[in-house]
C-alpha cells in the first residue's frame, strides 16, 4: 500500500499512520450486499434470514449491533450513496436518522452517479446535530465513487485512460472528501473520545485472474482489503496477522461498552 507508485489517499495515508492498520485484513465476501451485512450484524451472510437475489435483502428477524445501542439510548446515524441502502433491504433497522444522499437513481448493472462531495456534505449536516453527537453515538457511512463506472476528475491528477488509470482517479477524488469529512470531525469537541473504523466492502479487479471489477470469484484482489482503527489513546502500530471483517462487529460492541453477544462467531480486537 504504501509502495504504491502514485499518490491517490494522500488523507487516508495521513490518517493511518495515527492509527492501528491490518494490512491482511478479509471481508466475508466479495461483493457490497454481502459484505456489509458482516459489519452490523456480526455474523456470516449466509447465517443471515435473507432472500436469494443478488442485491440481498435482510429479513427483520435479523438482529444488528444498533439494537442494543438504541436501547442504551446511544443515537445511531447512517447515510449511504447507493439506492440499494434504500428502505427497504433491511440495513437501517435500529438506525434511528438513515438517509440516502439526494438526486441518485438506482441502476443494477452499474453506479452512474458522483457522490463524494454530497456525502461529505450530507455526513457534516448530520453530525452537526446536537441530537446526535450530544451524546454517545454510532455512525456508519458508506463512500461509493471508487467504483465502476469510473470517472476522471479534474481535482486530480490526469493519470490516462486505462481502467486502473480512472479508478485511481476516483480513489484521489474519494479520499479529498473523505479528507474533508475527518477535518471536520477532528475539529469537534467529540473527537477525542471517538473512535473511527476505515475500511472496505471489497476489492476491485483489473484483468488478475481473467477478472474485471468484482463479486464473481474470491480472488486476494476482490477479498484483501485496508483495515484502519484510530482509537484514542491507542498506539498508532501495524498488525501483519490475518483478520476479518467479521471482528468488526465485536470491536465496535466492545469499544462502545456494550455486551458481545456470546453467538457472534467473531472476537473484539480491541485488546
Amino acid at each position: 500500500w504504501k509502495n504504491y507508485p502514485r499518490p491517490v489517499t494522500p488523507n487516508l495515508m495521513r490518517f493511518a499512520e495515527q492509527a492501528v492498520t491490518y494490512p491482511n485484513s478479509f471481508p466475508t465476501s466479495s461483493y457490497t450486499a454481502k459484505s456489509t451485512a458482516s459489519w452490523i450484524s456480526g455474523k456470516y451472510p449466509s447465517s443471515l434470514y435473507r432472500n436469494g437475489v443478488f442485491f440481498v435483502s435482510y429479513a427483520p428477524s435479523n438482529w444488528f449491533i444498533t439494537e442494543p445501542m438504541q436501547a442504551a439510548g446511544i443515537a445511531t446515524v447512517g447515510w449511504q450513496a447507493h439506492m440499494y441502502f434504500g428502505r427497504g433491504k433491511g440495513f437501517d433497522k435500529g438506525f434511528a436518522t438513515w438517509q440516502i444522499v439526494p438526486g441518485i437513481t438506482f441502476d443494477a448493472q452499474t453506479d452512474n452517479h458522483i457522490t463524494g462531495e454530497k456525502s461529505t456534505k450530507l455526513g457534516i449536516e448530520l453530525l452537526s446535530k446536537p441530537e446526535i453527537t450530544g451524546k454517545q453515538f454510532f455512525a456508519w457511512t458508506h463512500f461509493l465513487d471508487p467504483h465502476d463506472v469510473y470517472n476522471k476528475h479534474e481535482e486530480c491528477p490526469d493519470w490516462g485512460n486505462k481502467a486502473r488509470d480512472k479508478y485511481d482517479s476516483e480513489l484521489c477524488y474519494a479520499d479529498k472528501w473523505l479528507g474533508k469529512l475527518l477535518e471536520f470531525a477532528e475539529a469537534q469537541p467529540w473527537w477525542n473520545n471517538t473512535a473511527v473504523i476505515i475500511t472496505s466492502d471489497h476489492g476491485e479487479a483489473f484483468g488478475e485472474h481473467g477478472q474485471f471489477r468484482h463479486a464473481f470469484e474470491l480472488w486476494d484482489v476482490l477479498t484483501r482489503v485496508p483495515m484502519i482503527i484510530h482509537v484514542p489513546g491507542a498506539k498508532p502500530q501495524r498488525i501483519d496477522l490475518k483478520r476479518s471483517h467479521i471482528d468488526l462487529a465485536p470491536t465496535i460492541l466492545d469499544l462502545m461498552g456494550l455486551a458481545i453477544p456470546p453467538e457472534l462467531p467473531g472476537k473484539s480486537l480491541v485488546p
